[in-house]
Formats: C-alpha cells, structure tokens, sequence
C-alpha cells in the first residue's frame, strides 16, 4: 500500500498519450535574468580590455556572432564557452554572473 502511496499516477489525455510538463513562466523570467546579467558582465569586462568582439571570439575560439547574442543575453552558451570567455577575459567563471557592480 505504502508502494502505491510512492508511484506516481501518469494521467492520460483522450489521444492515451501523457501529455508533457507545462513550462512555469518564472522558469523563462530566471533564464532570461541570468542571461542578461552574464551578458553585461561578458561586454563590461571585454570593453574594460579594450577588445572588441571579433578579438574575443578568436580568443575563445567561437564565432563574433555568438559573443555578440551572448551580449545581448539572447545566446545559451555551453559550458564549454563559458569556460573559454571567462579565461580569455582573465576571470573566474563565477564573476561572469555576478550581478554586484
């Protein structure tokens, strides 16, 4: 019985299919935070360098596109490009989403 309490029902809809998670709204307002704050960050120390996009994504190794959507906070970088940026730019990566000024 306790087994029973434990799994969890999986509510069918009228095609029998499980219907997917709806997104939380609050979900895409945190992500969009986050990424506008690494963003400013990324163009604040890469402008405080004297370096322009086009430097920074051959330092990193990425395209100046990517550098450029990530400025304005509408790139998902992966870690692996995280990783690059904050070392081209001579930081930790933790500073990167530092929103304090």
């Amino acid at each position: 019985m306790l087994l029973r309490r434990l799994v969890r029902r999986r509510v069918k809809d009228s095609t029998g299919a499980v219907p997917k998670p709806k997104s939380f709204p609050m979900r895409k307002a945190v992500d969009d935070i986050v990424k506008d704050t690494f963003g400013r960050k990324v163009r604040e120390l890469r402008l405080s360098l004297s370096m322009s996009q086009a430097d920074l994504a051959d330092r990193t190794e990425t395209r100046q596109a990517l550098i450029s959507e990530i400025e304005r906070g509408e790139a998902n970088p992966t870690l692996d490009s995280i990783l690059r940026i904050a070392t081209a730019l001579g930081v930790e990566v933790v500073e990167l989403f530092d929103s304090r000024q």
